[in-house]
């Protein structure tokens, strides 16, 4: 009993520490910021540390290294015992390695990954240049559940949220919306002068009534206007129409060192509403997978179930017990593109629901 009881304690402690740890990291630097004790490289290393990128660098590097021992060493079994389930556990493992090394070595030599976006178009240096004379300041809020489990930053040009750095001259765009009913977590989505956008998902920023305008209130500070509805090809339409005699690296050093509030006021003139490009939303049905949306997706998926459950009966039926190991990876892999694809639907409503509400209010 006693012994029950320390493994929930210890899987409870374990569960909420990386929370914890992030919570106490953020208000550590936002002291050692209003101290002027911070460095721009140290500032970015406890970012990377919020969201525990040091450490998820090294599991993927050693998870990595295992499936190309793994292939090494099936290979030198198969060679040796000359047994099919030996050789067939190798090609995975060779395909494993094979197909993954690629994105493995662009996320371990990307620099950075608290800054998305911007650490794939700026060099180690510039990034830490932009954060010179940054003083971070620790939003205080109202709502009970934000003041006890919310922490962010904001400075002149640079606002932190959940450990990623946002820039607020670059941003043009941005809202919070929340995932399925059920599910206490929140995807804000933030869309920078380029046409580029990210987002970032966060189960401590899960917020309602009082909590929700406050939010509101700290994105509108981070982008210095108005929330409004546009599409990504009208912001990338305008952006390639700035300093065309320029690069587009030389476009975005400029956009990051500069106001850009009147920038953005002409963006709001020219930039098209989504009313005005429907024609090019995706829909629910089509041949092709990815020109669907998430509704599509999802039904798509659906339609996979029987499938999966024939070659669930038939492979081990014809090609002997072993295959049963391959049904359960299947059967995995199923269940976790249905639950993506539905998380990815209801999300998507939602948004659909928001901007409906928004225009009704213009109107």
């Amino acid at each position: 009993m006693v012994g029950s009881i320390l493994i929930v304690a210890v899987i409870f402690i374990l569960a909420n520490l990386p929370d914890l740890f992030a919570r106490w990291l953020t208000k550590r630097l936002a002291f050692q910021s209003s101290q002027i004790q911070n460095t721009p490289q140290k500032t970015l290393q406890y970012l990377e540390w919020i969201r525990l990128y040091p450490l998820k660098k090294a599991i993927i590097a050693l998870l990595w290294l295992f499936c190309l021992y793994a292939s090494v060493r099936g290979i030198y079994l198969s060679y040796l015992t000359r047994r099919t389930d030996f050789f067939w556990i190798t090609a995975f493992f060779i395909a494993l390695t094979i197909l993954t090394v690629r994105k493995v070595v662009r996320y371990l030599r990307t620099p950075y990954h608290c800054i998305p976006l911007l650490n794939r178009r700026l060099s180690k240096q510039h990034l830490q240049e932009l954060l010179e004379n940054e003083v971070f300041e620790l939003v205080k809020f109202q709502d009970r559940l934000l003041k006890k489990y919310v922490t962010v930053l904001l400075s002149q040009h640079w606002a932190v949220i959940d450990g990623t750095l946002i820039s607020k001259n670059l941003t043009y765009n941005g809202y919070f919306a929340h995932d399925a009913f059920g599910m206490k977590n929140t995807n804000i989505k933030i869309t920078y002068l380029n046409g580029e956008s990210f987002r970032l998902r966060s189960s401590s920023l899960y917020c309602d009534g009082l909590g929700a305008v406050e939010m509101m209130k700290v994105m509108q500070n981070t982008i210095g206007k108005e929330m409004k509805d546009y599409t990504e090809d009208g912001i990338q339409e305008q952006f390639s129409t700035l300093f065309s005699n320029q690069s587009e690296e030389e476009k975005l050093w400029y956009l990051l060192t500069h106001d850009t509030m009147e920038i953005k006021q002409a963006y709001d003139k020219r930039v098209k509403k989504p009313e005005d490009m429907s024609k090019n939303q995706k829909r629910d049905k089509s041949i092709i997978y990815w020109n669907m949306n998430y509704r599509g997706k999802f039904k798509r998926t659906l339609w996979f179930i029987p499938i999966v459950i024939v070659l669930c009966f038939l492979t081990p039926y014809f090609m002997g017990g072993f295959w049963l190991f391959y049904d359960v990876i299947l059967i995995v892999i199923l269940i976790g593109q249905l639950v993506y694809t539905y998380q990815k639907m209801k999300l998507e409503e939602s948004e659909k629901t928001q901007h409906k509400q928004e225009n009704k209010d213009k109107r």
